[in-house]
Protein backbone atom coordinates (compact mmCIF):
# COMPACT_ATOMS: atom_id res chain seq x y z
CA UNK A 1 0.00 0.00 0.00
CA UNK A 2 2.78 2.45 1.00
CA UNK A 3 4.70 1.73 -2.21
CA UNK A 4 1.63 2.46 -4.33
CA UNK A 5 0.97 5.75 -2.56
CA UNK A 6 4.62 6.75 -2.66
CA UNK A 7 4.42 6.62 -6.45
CA UNK A 8 2.17 9.69 -6.29
CA UNK A 9 4.95 11.83 -4.83
CA UNK A 10 7.74 13.49 -6.81
CA UNK A 11 11.11 14.99 -5.96
CA UNK A 12 10.71 18.56 -4.74
CA UNK A 13 7.03 18.21 -3.80
CA UNK A 14 6.05 20.02 -0.60
CA UNK A 15 4.52 17.76 2.02
CA UNK A 16 3.42 18.12 5.62
CA UNK A 17 4.95 15.52 7.89
CA UNK A 18 4.19 14.59 11.47
CA UNK A 19 7.14 14.13 13.83
CA UNK A 20 7.18 10.74 15.61
CA UNK A 21 10.61 10.53 17.23
CA UNK A 22 14.22 11.58 16.77
CA UNK A 23 16.46 9.34 14.67
CA UNK A 24 20.15 9.21 13.79
CA UNK A 25 20.02 11.79 10.97
CA UNK A 26 16.84 13.61 11.86
CA UNK A 27 13.37 12.33 12.66
CA UNK A 28 11.01 9.44 11.97
CA UNK A 29 7.82 10.91 10.54
CA UNK A 30 4.62 10.05 8.71
CA UNK A 31 3.08 11.79 5.69
CA UNK A 32 -0.34 11.74 4.07
CA UNK A 33 -3.70 10.48 5.30
CA UNK A 34 -2.40 6.92 5.20
CA UNK A 35 0.48 7.90 7.50
CA UNK A 36 3.21 6.67 5.17
CA UNK A 37 6.43 6.23 7.19
CA UNK A 38 9.30 8.52 6.35
CA UNK A 39 12.65 9.91 7.42
CA UNK A 40 13.16 13.67 7.72
CA UNK A 41 16.70 15.00 7.41
CA UNK A 42 16.86 17.95 9.77
CA UNK A 43 19.23 19.78 12.11
CA UNK A 44 16.44 21.67 13.86
CA UNK A 45 14.74 20.74 17.10
CA UNK A 46 11.22 19.31 16.81
CA UNK A 47 8.95 17.55 19.26
CA UNK A 48 6.70 14.48 18.79
CA UNK A 49 3.38 15.45 17.26
CA UNK A 50 4.69 18.60 15.57
CA UNK A 51 3.69 19.21 11.94
CA UNK A 52 6.59 20.27 9.71
CA UNK A 53 6.72 21.27 6.04
CA UNK A 54 9.35 19.43 4.00
CA UNK A 55 10.26 18.50 0.45
CA UNK A 56 9.95 14.94 -0.84
CA UNK A 57 13.33 13.64 -2.08
CA UNK A 58 12.80 9.96 -2.96
CA UNK A 59 11.23 6.66 -1.90
CA UNK A 60 13.45 4.08 -0.23
CA UNK A 61 12.22 0.71 1.05
CA UNK A 62 8.63 1.97 1.28
CA UNK A 63 9.78 5.01 3.25
CA UNK A 64 9.55 8.63 2.15
CA UNK A 65 12.93 10.37 2.26
CA UNK A 66 12.36 14.01 3.13
CA UNK A 67 14.48 17.15 3.35
CA UNK A 68 13.50 20.03 5.59
CA UNK A 69 13.05 23.36 3.86
CA UNK A 70 16.01 25.70 4.07
CA UNK A 71 16.37 29.39 3.22
CA UNK A 72 20.14 29.33 2.71
CA UNK A 73 19.84 30.49 -0.91
CA UNK A 74 17.67 33.54 -1.51
CA UNK A 75 15.45 33.65 -4.58
CA UNK A 76 16.37 37.33 -4.82
CA UNK A 77 20.01 36.57 -5.62
CA UNK A 78 18.94 34.65 -8.72
CA UNK A 79 16.30 37.18 -9.73
CA UNK A 80 18.81 39.99 -9.67
CA UNK A 81 20.63 38.40 -12.59
CA UNK A 82 17.56 39.04 -14.71
CA UNK A 83 17.87 42.79 -14.12
CA UNK A 84 20.50 44.87 -15.89
CA UNK A 85 22.40 47.42 -13.81
CA UNK A 86 22.93 50.91 -15.22
CA UNK A 87 26.48 52.23 -15.25
CA UNK A 88 25.59 55.32 -13.24
CA UNK A 89 22.68 57.05 -11.60
CA UNK A 90 20.65 59.51 -13.63
CA UNK A 91 19.31 62.78 -12.33
CA UNK A 92 15.75 61.61 -12.89
CA UNK A 93 16.43 58.49 -10.78
CA UNK A 94 14.20 56.52 -13.15
CA UNK A 95 16.11 53.36 -13.90
CA UNK A 96 15.74 49.64 -14.15
CA UNK A 97 17.71 47.95 -11.38
CA UNK A 98 17.42 45.64 -8.39
CA UNK A 99 15.48 48.13 -6.25
CA UNK A 100 12.66 47.85 -8.78
CA UNK A 101 11.96 44.39 -7.33
CA UNK A 102 10.29 46.16 -4.40
CA UNK A 103 6.59 46.70 -5.03
CA UNK A 104 5.59 50.36 -5.53
CA UNK A 105 2.48 51.81 -3.82
CA UNK A 106 -0.52 49.62 -4.66
CA UNK A 107 -3.13 51.95 -3.19
CA UNK A 108 -3.60 55.71 -3.26
CA UNK A 109 -1.05 56.45 -0.55
CA UNK A 110 1.38 59.32 -0.07
CA UNK A 111 5.06 58.90 -0.98
CA UNK A 112 7.01 60.91 1.59
CA UNK A 113 10.24 62.49 0.32
CA UNK A 114 13.23 63.42 2.47
CA UNK A 115 16.77 64.66 1.82
CA UNK A 116 19.61 63.33 3.96
CA UNK A 117 21.11 66.83 4.06
CA UNK A 118 18.11 68.12 6.03
CA UNK A 119 16.79 65.11 7.98
CA UNK A 120 18.20 62.72 10.56
CA UNK A 121 17.80 59.32 8.91
CA UNK A 122 18.49 57.31 12.06
CA UNK A 123 15.83 59.28 13.96
CA UNK A 124 13.42 58.75 11.07
CA UNK A 125 14.02 54.99 11.21
CA UNK A 126 13.53 54.98 14.98
CA UNK A 127 10.13 56.58 14.47
CA UNK A 128 9.16 54.00 11.84
CA UNK A 129 10.19 51.16 14.15
CA UNK A 130 8.24 52.64 17.05
CA UNK A 131 5.17 53.10 14.84
CA UNK A 132 5.51 49.47 13.64
CA UNK A 133 5.45 50.81 10.10
CA UNK A 134 4.59 48.43 7.25
CA UNK A 135 5.77 49.54 3.84
CA UNK A 136 8.89 50.48 1.91
CA UNK A 137 11.94 52.74 2.28
CA UNK A 138 14.04 53.61 -0.76
CA UNK A 139 17.31 55.55 -0.78
CA UNK A 140 19.17 56.94 -3.79
CA UNK A 141 22.55 58.53 -3.08
CA UNK A 142 23.96 60.50 -6.01
CA UNK A 143 27.33 61.11 -4.36
CA UNK A 144 27.96 57.42 -3.58
CA UNK A 145 26.31 56.26 -6.81
CA UNK A 146 24.21 53.78 -4.81
CA UNK A 147 20.56 52.81 -4.52
CA UNK A 148 18.83 50.71 -1.93
CA UNK A 149 15.43 49.71 -0.67
CA UNK A 150 13.92 47.85 2.27
CA UNK A 151 10.46 46.46 2.94
CA UNK A 152 9.22 46.58 6.52
CA UNK A 153 6.57 44.63 8.38
CA UNK A 154 5.51 46.00 11.78
CA UNK A 155 8.70 48.03 11.95
CA UNK A 156 11.07 45.17 11.10
CA UNK A 157 12.99 44.61 7.88
CA UNK A 158 11.82 41.57 5.87
CA UNK A 159 13.64 42.35 2.64
CA UNK A 160 16.42 44.64 1.46
CA UNK A 161 18.34 45.28 -1.76
CA UNK A 162 21.42 47.40 -2.40
CA UNK A 163 23.11 48.24 -5.68
CA UNK A 164 26.27 50.11 -6.61
CA UNK A 165 28.29 50.47 -9.80
CA UNK A 166 31.36 48.80 -8.28
CA UNK A 167 29.47 45.72 -7.02
CA UNK A 168 29.31 42.53 -9.06
CA UNK A 169 27.45 40.34 -6.56
CA UNK A 170 24.31 41.16 -4.57
CA UNK A 171 24.95 41.64 -0.84
CA UNK A 172 23.02 39.60 1.71
CA UNK A 173 19.91 41.07 3.32
CA UNK A 174 21.80 42.12 6.45
CA UNK A 175 24.73 43.59 4.51
CA UNK A 176 22.34 45.43 2.18
CA UNK A 177 20.57 46.91 5.19
CA UNK A 178 23.83 48.06 6.78
CA UNK A 179 24.95 49.68 3.52
CA UNK A 180 21.57 51.34 3.00
CA UNK A 181 21.60 52.77 6.54
CA UNK A 182 25.08 54.18 5.94
CA UNK A 183 24.40 55.73 2.52
CA UNK A 184 21.00 57.17 3.48
CA UNK A 185 22.50 58.97 6.48
CA UNK A 186 25.17 60.94 4.59
CA UNK A 187 24.75 63.91 2.21
CA UNK A 188 23.42 63.28 -1.28
CA UNK A 189 20.63 60.81 -0.48
CA UNK A 190 17.05 61.12 -1.69
CA UNK A 191 14.81 59.07 0.64
CA UNK A 192 11.29 57.90 -0.19
CA UNK A 193 8.87 56.17 2.17
CA UNK A 194 5.41 54.75 1.47
CA UNK A 195 2.98 52.31 3.06
CA UNK A 196 2.09 48.88 1.66
CA UNK A 197 -0.60 46.37 2.73
CA UNK A 198 0.77 43.77 5.16
CA UNK A 199 -0.22 40.87 2.89
CA UNK A 200 1.81 42.35 0.00
CA UNK A 201 4.84 42.88 2.25
CA UNK A 202 4.82 39.39 3.76
CA UNK A 203 4.35 37.71 0.38
CA UNK A 204 7.26 39.78 -0.99
CA UNK A 205 9.33 38.79 2.06
CA UNK A 206 9.41 35.21 0.74
CA UNK A 207 11.96 36.40 -1.85
CA UNK A 208 14.42 37.24 0.92
CA UNK A 209 13.52 35.14 3.96
CA UNK A 210 11.66 32.27 2.34
CA UNK A 211 12.68 28.86 1.08
CA UNK A 212 13.12 28.48 -2.70
CA UNK A 213 11.52 25.18 -3.65
CA UNK A 214 13.39 22.57 -5.66
CA UNK A 215 11.68 21.59 -8.91
CA UNK A 216 11.90 18.19 -10.55
CA UNK A 217 8.74 18.08 -12.63
CA UNK A 218 7.83 18.27 -16.30
CA UNK A 219 5.03 20.81 -15.89
CA UNK A 220 4.89 23.83 -18.17
CA UNK A 221 5.17 27.24 -16.44
CA UNK A 222 1.38 27.85 -16.58
CA UNK A 223 0.68 24.34 -15.26
CA UNK A 224 3.18 24.76 -12.43
CA UNK A 225 1.73 28.16 -11.50
CA UNK A 226 -1.84 26.86 -11.37
CA UNK A 227 -0.96 23.65 -9.51
CA UNK A 228 1.14 25.37 -6.86
CA UNK A 229 -1.40 28.18 -6.47
CA UNK A 230 -3.95 25.52 -5.56
CA UNK A 231 -1.51 23.93 -3.12
CA UNK A 232 -0.87 27.30 -1.46
CA UNK A 233 -4.62 27.84 -1.12
CA UNK A 234 -5.28 24.40 0.36
CA UNK A 235 -2.46 24.77 2.87
CA UNK A 236 -2.92 28.51 3.56
CA UNK A 237 0.70 29.32 2.77
CA UNK A 238 2.42 32.65 2.13
CA UNK A 239 4.70 32.67 -0.90
CA UNK A 240 5.98 34.45 -3.99
CA UNK A 241 6.36 33.12 -7.52
CA UNK A 242 9.32 34.63 -9.39
CA UNK A 243 8.80 34.44 -13.15
CA UNK A 244 11.65 35.43 -15.48
CA UNK A 245 10.64 35.82 -19.13
CA UNK A 246 12.76 36.97 -22.05
CA UNK A 247 11.70 40.59 -21.68
CA UNK A 248 9.91 40.85 -18.34
CA UNK A 249 10.08 39.74 -14.74
CA UNK A 250 6.92 39.03 -12.74
CA UNK A 251 6.24 38.48 -9.06
CA UNK A 252 3.03 36.63 -8.17
CA UNK A 253 2.13 37.16 -4.50
CA UNK A 254 0.07 34.97 -2.17
CA UNK A 255 -0.71 35.51 1.50
CA UNK A 256 -2.20 32.85 3.78
CA UNK A 257 -3.26 30.91 0.69
CA UNK A 258 -5.07 33.83 -0.94
CA UNK A 259 -4.00 35.63 -4.10
CA UNK A 260 -2.53 39.05 -3.21
CA UNK A 261 -1.60 40.44 -6.63
CA UNK A 262 0.83 40.25 -9.54
CA UNK A 263 3.65 42.75 -10.01
CA UNK A 264 5.48 43.47 -13.27
CA UNK A 265 9.00 44.65 -12.44
CA UNK A 266 9.71 46.26 -15.83
CA UNK A 267 6.68 48.56 -16.01
CA UNK A 268 6.31 48.88 -12.22
CA UNK A 269 2.61 48.02 -12.37
CA UNK A 270 0.63 46.01 -9.83
CA UNK A 271 -2.24 43.88 -11.11
CA UNK A 272 -5.09 42.41 -9.07
CA UNK A 273 -6.40 39.99 -11.70
CA UNK A 274 -5.51 36.39 -10.83
CA UNK A 275 -5.71 35.08 -14.41
CA UNK A 276 -3.55 37.83 -15.87
CA UNK A 277 -0.14 36.17 -15.42
CA UNK A 278 -1.14 32.76 -16.78
CA UNK A 279 -1.42 34.11 -20.33
CA UNK A 280 2.05 35.69 -20.07
CA UNK A 281 3.90 32.44 -19.34
CA UNK A 282 3.68 30.83 -22.77
CA UNK A 283 6.92 32.39 -23.98
CA UNK A 284 9.92 30.17 -24.58
CA UNK A 285 12.73 30.25 -22.02
CA UNK A 286 10.32 31.19 -19.24
CA UNK A 287 11.66 30.33 -15.80
CA UNK A 288 9.32 30.12 -12.82
CA UNK A 289 10.33 29.53 -9.20
CA UNK A 290 8.43 29.53 -5.92
CA UNK A 291 9.71 30.77 -2.57
CA UNK A 292 7.73 29.83 0.53
CA UNK A 293 7.66 31.87 3.74
CA UNK A 294 7.68 29.01 6.22
CA UNK A 295 5.83 29.16 9.55
CA UNK A 296 9.14 29.04 11.47
CA UNK A 297 10.05 32.50 10.13
CA UNK A 298 6.87 34.01 11.54
CA UNK A 299 7.57 32.50 14.94
CA UNK A 300 11.04 34.10 15.23
CA UNK A 301 11.73 36.01 18.41
CA UNK A 302 10.69 39.65 18.07
CA UNK A 303 8.60 38.98 14.96
CA UNK A 304 9.37 38.44 11.30
CA UNK A 305 12.65 39.83 9.98
CA UNK A 306 15.43 42.02 11.34
CA UNK A 307 15.28 45.15 13.51
CA UNK A 308 15.61 48.28 11.41
CA UNK A 309 18.21 49.95 13.61
CA UNK A 310 20.29 46.86 14.44
CA UNK A 311 20.83 44.75 11.29
CA UNK A 312 23.48 42.69 13.11
CA UNK A 313 20.75 40.94 15.12
CA UNK A 314 20.02 37.51 13.66
CA UNK A 315 16.70 35.75 13.23
CA UNK A 316 16.38 33.15 15.93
Amino acid sequence: MAQNELANYWCGQIVECKILRQSEDGYSVTIGKSEIPGLLSSERQHYPGALVLAQFVSAREEHAMLQELSNKHSTYSRLRDALKEEQALTTSLKFKRATDLLVPPVDDVEIRHYQSDTCNFEKLCAELAEQEFTGCIKSFNQHRVSRAGAILHAGRVVGCVYGKKSMNEPPSLQESLSLMMEDAAVPGADIRIYELPHHVVLASAALFLGCPLTRNDSLSPPEYLLQMREWLKQNKQTACFACSLQTTTWLDLHYDGEYAGTFCVEDQKYYRTEKFLVSKLDEQETRIELALLTPEIGEAEGGVGYPLLDPAEKIQ
